[in-house]
């Protein structure tokens, strides 16, 4: 097996189950079997058109190694963090567009369905060879006051509801101050939040058109 990558939760690895290229996380068992609840409940509770931009947590998998380990599988994708897309295209004002109508899609429908990510920085939002986002580790999401249609459909407004179920985050990671790792957008330029990368891209030409 091949190490992927490494989270809070646990390590992610590249392996092959009948001849197929999979992730699997390994994890502490209590932590890793609720994100594997979670990550399945937002994959297969949100709309089809929304499920593309989310990692695919297989059906069924999750296995109980001990009482301290235990691990379940997800798609495997290649591609490069957001940080890194960023950096080389923040100047194509096409290529960005569509990376920001990406994020504001699949971050509606995640919101739409009641939870917050609570951790979606930069290494957890993949941007494949196509251009495509996916986003993954949901080790950390919440579950919260679903956003109405009316409150994403104004910018001060969802800003406003995204601050008030912040203090369920909070209480949820039992933490008493955190940044928030998630994305938002406005009207003239879009920023990232994340507790240990910032990244402001700002006056995108045309983004206020964008639905």
């Amino acid at each position: 097996m091949k190490l992927l990558g490494e989270g809070v939760y646990g390590k992610v690895y590249k392996t092959k189950v009948k001849n197929k290229e999979i992730a699997r996380k390994y994890g502490s068992s209590k932590d890793l079997y609720n994100e594997y609840i979670v990550h399945q409940d937002i994959y297969y509770g949100v709309s089809q058109s929304c499920r593309k931009y989310i990692v695919k947590p297989h059906k069924s998998s999750y296995l109980f190694h001990s009482y301290s380990v235990s691990s379940y599988d997800m798609e495997y994708i290649q591609g490069e963090t957001l940080r890194s897309f960023i950096k080389k295209h923040f100047k194509n004002e096409r290529v960005m567009k569509s990376l920001i109508k990406q994020l504001k899609f699949v971050f509606s429908c995640i919101w739409s369905f009641g939870y917050i990510h609570s951790d979606a920085h930069f290494k957890n939002i993949i941007v494949l060879p196509t251009g495509k986002i996916k986003v993954l580790d949901f080790g950390f999401a919440t579950k919260v006051k679903p956003v109405s249609k009316t409150n994403l459909s104004d910018d001060t407004k969802l800003k406003k509801w995204f601050c008030s179920q912040w203090k369920s985050v909070l209480l949820n990671l039992e933490l008493k101050v955190a940044n928030p790792n998630i994305v938002f957008w406005f009207p003239d330029y879009v920023s990232f939040f994340a507790e240990t990368n910032k990244i402001n891209i700002k006056k995108v030409k045309g983004l206020h058109n964008i639905k």
